[in-house]
């Protein structure tokens, strides 16, 4: 379905209330993510546990986020979007009751994974259905829309959790998913149509999902994108785990002032994902990567520098990771955009797969980043330098392997 196809979804849904649609569902995984951050440091003595536990909380989220992608990716490919989004949505609701209720840290754990399997739809299936709505040639500028949307959710997350959090605990955080996830799932119900042009012409079975990841692991041009984002995006998560003890514990900062400094990590997301926006009509998916992992690498070698010269301070952080985060905003979008083009018959399973790949990679992050010695700020800076310079190796493998096109992506 491209552009001059969109009639069937701008009744009764705009173009535009279609693109604030998809920009909180592609958002829900950050939301889920970021909102509960500034409680992790408390979780200790709430649930009588220590911060490596609490942190686990994190990672098993990560880890349902990312298998489950792999299945609503086809799931809606074959059934369609919308019968995908419903399911996932009322597995969110699920969860996040879970997570408001729980008395203790393995409750807790468990609720995250059913929270994650129910979040993960929204990602996965969105970008499908931008793919499906706006078509190959609309993506990249749609993608770079929903992008800056979803660059306010590492803002208004933390933010709102602090002030949550010290106001009401830290099971409101949970609460308002909740609700939040339960007036989606009536917007859904209510007026999205289904997008998917292709739905019904294969039967949903883990032969046809074998045969499916099969054929986009073996597209060069698919897993480099997919390779640069997971690098990039799990530096980001590495950040985000170990981030709330650096700067509760070792800045003093409380909650609230914690939440709010996460604000200026948003405005160099989105920052990153206008000038995506304004460069995506003239400049190709493979520059628009290339500039971004570039500025993160920036970003990350000025973390690692400050650590290993033991001069970290909470400017200092905040400038790295403003940096980093400005050239994540601007590979994100592109990178996605350009890896859904590579095999666009293939959209969810190929949105799943992004999902899963960075999402895996960010739960493997996040668990060294709780299991790190926090004296030490040195390994966590350098997780994150790493990567982002793995990220920017995988770009300029990019910019060559698109130059020779491959049978399997023809």
């Amino acid at each position: 379905m491209d552009s001059a196809s969109a009639a069937s979804w701008t009744l009764p849904l705009s173009r535009r209330a279609m693109t604030a649609l998809v920009t909180m569902l592609a958002a829900l995984g950050a939301l889920s993510t970021s909102i509960y951050v500034p409680s992790l440091p408390d979780l200790e003595l709430a649930l009588a546990t220590d911060a490596a536990m609490v942190q686990v909380t994190m990672t098993a989220f990560l880890i349902g986020f990312a298998f489950m992608q792999l299945v609503y990716g086809p799931l809606s490919d074959v059934k369609g979007r919308r019968i995908a989004l419903l399911l996932g949505l009322i597995v969110f609701i699920v969860g996040n009751i879970l997570c408001t209720t729980a008395t203790s840290i393995e409750q807790l754990i468990v609720g995250r994974v059913v929270q994650a399997l129910g979040a993960c739809v929204g990602p996965v299936v969105s970008r499908a259905v931008v793919r499906d709505a706006f078509g190959v040639a609309g993506a990249a500028t749609v993608m770079a829309s929903v992008a800056a949307g979803i660059s306010l959710a590492p803002a208004i997350g933390p933010t709102l959790g602090g002030l949550l959090h010290t106001a009401f605990g830290w099971q409101a955080n949970f609460a308002l998913l909740t609700v939040l996830g339960t007036g989606l799932l009536f917007i859904i119900w209510r007026w999205l149509p289904e997008t998917n042009p292709h739905k019904g012409v294969h039967v949903f079975n883990f032969g046809v999902m074998r045969r499916s990841y099969h054929e986009l692991i073996r597209n060069r041009t698919f897993m480099t994108y997919n390779i640069a984002i997971a690098l990039g995006f799990s530096a980001m998560f590495a950040y985000i785990t170990g981030s709330p003890f650096l700067f509760i514990r070792n800045f003093h900062l409380s909650p609230a002032e914690f939440g709010l400094l996460t604000m200026f990590n948003a405005l160099g997301f989105m920052s990153g994902s206008l000038i995506a926006r304004k460069k995506a009509a003239t400049w190709s998916n493979p520059r628009l990567a290339n500039l971004g992992t570039l500025i993160s690498t920036l970003g990350g070698g000025w973390l690692l520098a400050q650590a290993v010269g033991d001069i970290l301070t909470v400017p200092g952080v905040i400038s790295g990771v403003f940096t980093f985060l400005l050239g994540l905003g601007i590979l994100i979008p592109a990178a996605f955009a350009g890896s859904i083009a590579a095999a666009p018959h293939l959209a969810g399973a190929g949105s799943g797969l992004v999902g899963f790949t960075q999402m895996a990679m960010s739960a493997v992050l996040s668990y060294l980043v709780a299991h790190i010695n926090r004296a030490d700020q040195v390994p966590l800076m350098a997780i994150i330098a790493v990567a982002a310079l793995g990220s920017l190796f995988a770009t300029l493998r990019l910019s060559r392997a698109t130059e020779r096109p491959l049978a399997s992506e023809s």
